[in-house]
């Protein structure tokens, strides 16, 4: 993986997350992400995931990698994790609450309007 993008006054990132859960046999499930501008990209295997725990995990992993004060459009095609992280619909699942706290955190935190 590369270096952190340096943020800059007059760029947005425009960066794409994914995220595929496990096959019967618990393996092969795991998440990616990738910036746009920068061609910066990230792909991460890991056992036992399912498939919107990977997307969210896409998700968190893509926000750190962001520096503080970096402006991002971030796209998914998950409904889920958008309509969750929007407040549109409930978390019902306790892992995924925990993720999208994770990710709220890190944004609020470390990322400024």
């Amino acid at each position: 993986m590369k270096d952190k993008p340096k943020a800059t006054p007059q760029e947005r990132y425009v960066a794409y997350f994914d995220g595929a859960g496990m096959r019967p046999d618990a393996t092969d499930s795991g998440y990616a992400w990738f910036i746009e501008n920068t061609g910066i990209k990230m792909l991460q295997r890991m056992d036992g995931l399912t498939n919107n725990q990977a997307e969210y995990r896409g998700f968190l992993s893509l926000v750190k990698h962001l520096q503080e004060g970096t402006k991002a459009t971030l796209h998914s095609d998950s409904q889920l994790v958008v309509n969750q992280f929007n407040k549109a619909w409930a978390v019902r699942d306790p892992e995924l609450q925990r993720l999208l706290d994770l990710v709220r955190q890190v944004i609020w935190l470390f990322i400024s309007p």
